[in-house]
């Protein structure tokens, strides 16, 4: 199973912790659901070979993964 790891950034490209991120993944009719670390960091396990909508802070990003890890990197500002 791939890691999705997903980072949480403000304006000046420092990590948030706390934010609630969110991980649809429609072709697998699942989620997940976290909170970043003190870094503004989180990894999820994902499926293999999907796509996943990210969801941090308001903003939404689409990414494909495959059969290895997948970054993710959100900025709401």
């Amino acid at each position: 199973m791939p890691t999705l790891s997903v980072r949480v950034i403000d304006e000046d490209g420092n990590g948030i912790s706390g934010t609630n991120v969110f991980v649809h993944y429609p072709h697998e009719s699942t989620h997940d659901e976290g909170y970043t670390d003190s870094n503004g960091c989180i990894d999820f396990d994902a499926p293999d070979y999907t796509e996943a909508e990210v969801t941090a802070c308001g903003e939404t990003v689409n990414i494909s993964i495959q059969s290895g890890p997948a970054d993710c990197t959100i900025s709401p500002y």
